[in-house]
């Protein structure tokens, strides 16, 4: 069914809270079973493309081309150098993600035509006024932005203006504003194959990198262990953006879990120690892919996952 952006009455003092890009709601303590929240958790992600992609078609050391994160009230558009496009409804009920390839073109000084095509719809969970509705986090068939109708896997066009450094106006049917803003990154990343460990379609090998955890308040990275087993390492991160597409991620162990031996443990081949800060370089690839390196010989390539127990985009 198409996502609904209509606004809720406000019929009782049970409310959930709207938020920002940046925002993050609480999750909801009375969900429904654990089995239905495992099925939605299990909702599997069309399936990545992993052969190269051509970068956005723009020139993206020319002064004026538009790539990164703009936000505004309404929504926020991120224009990536390795070619994805990702627009985001943060204070849409349920909150949705819009995620495609892009072809940026300049058409006059300031002006740019954004053709999105391959278009992928992530809504989120949503629990209405009073809870009458609880429906989990799934992929979605169509949405609506800013009057332009998009089905999954279809394209549409849009346009950019460039008003100021800080400030570009984003066009369908209808224009909004939207600001400069710092760079983000997914929540949760992990090694392609093994969306259901205990269903896993691939296998590790000791010391594997196999998932990155960014969510407060608990972060952490899972390592493979012998035996088709996995170790959880807890962790305190710091995320930084260090240039398009890239950033510096710092981590540091303070606990392990589901690790007999946690001197086994590795982090792309250094050691994991309590209190003691490992430095990843991370790279945003095409089709929500992610490459964490620890140095030119020690990189993984993750997928981006998505929670249907999550309200949040990122």
């Amino acid at each position: 069914m198409p996502i609904s952006f209509a606004k809720f009455g406000i019929a009782c003092l049970l409310l959930l809270p709207s938020a920002g890009c940046h925002k993050s709601q609480g999750e909801d303590s009375s969900a429904p079973s654990k089995q239905k929240a495992q099925a939605a958790l299990e909702a599997e992600a069309p399936p990545s493309k992993h052969a190269p992609q051509p970068a956005l078609k723009a020139e993206a050391n020319k002064r004026g081309t538009p790539l990164g994160r703009w936000r505004g009230d309404e929504l926020c558009v991120e224009l990536l150098a390795n070619g994805d496009v990702e627009i985001s409804f943060p204070r849409a009920d349920p909150k949705v993600l819009l995620m495609g390839r892009g072809a940026l073109q300049e058409t006059q000084a300031d002006q740019f035509a954004l053709q999105l095509s391959e278009a992928k719809i992530w809504k989120g969970r949503y629990v209405s006024p009073c809870r009458e509705i609880h429906e989990y986090g799934d992929w979605a068939n169509e949405i609506d932005v800013l009057g332009s109708k998009l089905l999954t896997g279809g394209s549409a066009s849009f346009k950019i203006t460039r008003k100021s450094a800080t400030e570009i106006e984003f066009c369908a049917e209808r224009c909004v504003l939207l600001q400069h803003d710092e760079a983000l990154l997914g929540a949760r990343w992990r090694r392609e194959g093994i969306d259901i460990p205990d269903q896993a379609k691939v296998g590790w090998a000791l010391g594997d990198f196999l998932e990155l955890d960014l969510r407060e308040p608990s972060p952490h990275l899972w390592v493979g262990l012998e035996a088709r087993a996995i170790g959880t390492i807890d962790v305190h991160s710091k995320l930084s953006a260090t240039s398009q597409d890239h950033f510096a991620l710092q981590v540091t162990p303070h606990g392990f879990r589901d690790a007999p031996d946690p001197s086994l443990l590795r982090v792309l081949g250094k050691k994991a120690s309590v209190n003691r800060a490992i430095e990843l370089q991370l790279t945003r690839l095409s089709g929500q892919r992610l490459e964490v390196c620890a140095d030119r010989k020690h990189c993984q390539v993750l997928e981006r996952q998505f929670d249907g127990d999550r309200y949040e985009l990122h």
